[in-house]
């Protein structure tokens, strides 16, 4: 898989029939995660069919070299200027209840 292109990342826990715990990453194209995927976790994970899925967390869209690394991209300008009217709103209208 390539360092540049962007994929998405899931976290997946299960529990088997000994209360053991393990979790794993998974790299995948979409942001859907199928239950052929979650079954292959499941296997890689030495688990037999028994084992319950305990969580799934989106981890988000990056790409390999932001995920190894936690430099994520700064988002764009456009959802920066988003963000600072929703905070401005939020300030207004406390300050209204005051």
């Amino acid at each position: 898989m390539g360092q540049d292109k962007p994929y998405h990342y899931h976290t997946v826990c299960y529990m088997g029939d000994n209360g053991k715990m393990r979790s794993g990453i998974v790299q995948l194209a979409t942001r859907q995660i199928s239950r052929q995927t979650l079954e292959n976790v499941r296997a890689t994970l030495s688990f037999d069919e028994n084992a319950v899925l305990i969580s799934h967390s989106y981890l988000g869209r990056m790409t390999q070299t932001e995920y190894e690394t936690g430099e994520i991209k700064v988002p764009s300008v456009l959802l920066n200027v988003l963000m600072i009217i929703t905070v401005a709103a939020i300030a207004v209208t406390a300050l209204k209840l005051l």
